[in-house]
C-alpha cells in the first residue's frame, strides 16, 4: 500500500520520449479506421462533410502528439482536447468512435487511481452520447470499438506499471552508485588514519629531536635526524596519493557521463559539455566536491522536475573552473527547493572550497545551479 501511494506522487515519463516513442507514433497508423464509414456507409458524404471529417482528424493527431510529449499534470489539457476531437468526429460519422481507444490509453497511463474511474466513465458516455444523434446506432462500430476502449485502457494500466519499474530500477541504481561512494570515501578514511596517525608521531619526534641537537651545536646529528624526517615526510606523501588513487580515477569528466546517462535513461534528453575537461589535472578537493555538487543537482531533477530536457556543462576559462546544471522541468515550490536540504549542501561543499553557488528560475518551473571554483 506504501508503494503504491508513493507511486501516485511521481510523474511518469511522456510516452513520446525514450523506447515508447516508436509505439506511440505507429499507433496513429490505427486511426485510419476513422475514415471507413465515410467511404463504405451509403450515401457518401459531400464534400463539405469530408472535408469537416478530415479538419477534425488534424485536430485529434494535434492533440494526440502534444499528449504523447506531456507528463505529469501537463497531459490533463491534451487529452481533454484529444477526448473532445473524438467526440466531434463521431458527430461526423461513426468511425469517430475507434479515435477513443487513444484517449482511454492515454488515462490508464497517466491517471491515478479515482481520475481513471471517473475518466473512463466519461469516456465511455461520451461514445454512447456521440452516436445518439444518427436515426440509428450502428452496433458494427460502437461495439467493437467499445471492447477496443477498454483493451487500450488496459494496456495503458501495465505500460504505466512497466514505466513504474525502470523509475525503481533507475533510482535504485543511483542509490546504489551513492553508497559504493560513501563506501569509498569510508575506507580512503581508514587508509589515511593508519597511514598518517603514526607517521606524524615520527615526524613530530624527529622535528623536535633535531631542535634539541641544534641547541646544543650537534650539527651532524641534526642534519641525520632533518634528512630522515623529510624521507618519511616523501614516504607518507606517496602513501596518501595512493590511498586517493581509488578516488582520483573516478574523474569529474567521468562522474558527470554517468549522470547523463541517469537522465537518459529517465527519458530526459540531455545536452553534455566536458569537451574543456579532457587534458586539465583537477585539484582532488575540487573535483570531489564538485562531482558531489553535480550528483545532488541531478537527483534534484530526477526526483521534483518533471522535465524533458536537461544540460550539464564543465569548463575551465582563466583558472577558474565553472559548472552548470539545469533543466525545463516544472520543479516543486520555488521556496521549498531553495530551503532543502540538497541546496543547503551545496553550499557547504563550495564553502570547502571558497565556491560559489546561483540559482536561477524563471517561469516557477527552470532551475539553474551554476557553481564557479577557482583554483591554482
Amino acid at each position: 500500500m506504501a508503494t503504491a501511494s508513493s507511486n501516485s506522487n511521481i510523474s511518469l515519463p511522456a510516452l513520446g520520449r525514450g523506447e515508447r516513442r516508436k509505439w506511440s507514433f505507429i499507433s496513429l497508423f490505427f486511426s485510419f479506421f476513422y475514415f471507413i464509414p465515410l467511404f463504405v456507409n451509403e450515401p457518401i458524404p459531400n464534400t463539405q462533410h469530408l472535408f469537416a471529417s478530415f479538419a477534425l482528424y488534424v485536430i485529434f493527431v494535434a492533440f494526440y502528439l502534444w499528449s504523447v510529449f506531456s507528463n505529469g499534470k501537463g497531459v490533463v489539457l491534451p487529452i481533454t482536447g484529444l477526448l473532445l476531437a473524438c467526440i466531434g468526429g463521431t458527430l461526423l460519422n461513426f468511425g469517430g468512435l475507434f479515435l477513443f481507444g487513444f484517449a482511454t490509453f492515454l488515462i490508464g497511463y497517466h491517471a491515478n487511481a479515482w481520475a481513471r474511474i471517473v475518466s473512463i466513465t466519461v469516456v465511455l458516455g461520451a461514445m454512447v452520447l456521440s452516436v445518439m444523434h444518427f436515426d440509428s446506432f450502428d452496433f458494427r462500430y460502437l461495439i467493437p470499438s467499445t471492447f477496443s476502449c477498454l483493451a487500450l485502457f488496459a494496456f495503458g494500466l501495465l505500460e504505466r506499471k512497466e514505466a513504474y519499474i525502470d523509475m525503481h530500477k533507475q533510482h535504485a541504481a543511483a542509490e546504489l552508485a551513492q553508497v559504493s561512494a560513501i563506501a569509498e570515501r569510508e575506507r580512503i578514511g581508514r587508509d589515511l588514519h593508519d597511514l598518517v596517525g603514526h607517521t606524524l608521531s615520527t615526524i613530530a619526534l624527529k622535528a623536535e629531536l633535531a631542535e634539541k641537537l641544534l641547541q646544543h651545536n650537534r650539527i651532524d646529528e641534526a642534519k641525520t635526524q632533518l634528512a630522515e624526517l623529510s624521507a618519511v615526510s616523501r614516504d607518507v606523501l606517496s602513501d596518501v596519493r595512493k590511498a586517493v588513487s581509488g578516488m582520483k580515477k573516478l574523474s569529474l569528466k567521468n562522474e558527470l557521463q554517468t549522470l547523463a546517462k541517469l537522465l537518459e535513461n529517465a527519458n530526459i534528453d540531455v545536452s553534455l559539455t566536458t569537451n574543456k575537461l579532457t587534458n586539465t589535472e583537477l585539484p582532488v578537493s575540487i573535483e570531489l566536491q564538485m562531482a558531489f555538487i553535480a550528483k545532488e543537482a541531478v537527483t534534484n531533477i530526477l526526483r521534483h522536475s518533471q522535465a524533458t530536457k536537461a544540460y550539464i556543462e564543465a569548463f575551465i576559462d582563466n583558472n577558474l573552473m565553472t559548472m552548470r546544471i539545469g533543466d525545463n522541468g516544472a520543479g516543486s515550490n520555488t521556496d521549498t527547493y531553495k530551503a532543502g536540504n540538497g541546496i543547503t549542501g551545496m553550499q557547504e561543499r563550495l564553502d570547502m572550497i571558497n565556491g560559489t553557488l546561483r540559482i536561477k528560475q524563471s517561469d516557477g518551473m527552470h532551475i539553474e545551479v551554476s557553481a564557479a571554483i577557482p583554483f591554482a
